[in-house]
């Protein structure tokens, strides 16, 4: 990913240092948002899912997701 990013804005910055720079700045601020909203709705659901049917109709329920997003892949 960081391979594409950097040939596709390599415009944007006027060396390599300075795009490695901006590069970093962006993933960096992406991860911290992207971290800090999964933990927050792991810590959601560790509240409210509080049997164990609760967890297991969940994992089923994300199985069949991550399943169903293979779907896409092998449309024309």
């Amino acid at each position: 990913m960081t391979s594409g990013a950097a040939v596709s804005f390599a415009a944007l910055a006027a060396s390599p240092a300075e795009l490695a720079v901006l590069l970093a700045t962006v993933f960096g601020v992406a991860a911290i948002v992207s971290l800090s909203l999964w933990c927050t709705a792991g810590q959601v659901l560790a509240r409210r899912l509080t049997a164990d049917w609760q967890w297991r109709a969940l994992n089923m329920l994300l199985a069949f997701l991550l399943a169903a997003s293979i779907i896409p892949v092998w449309l024309p």
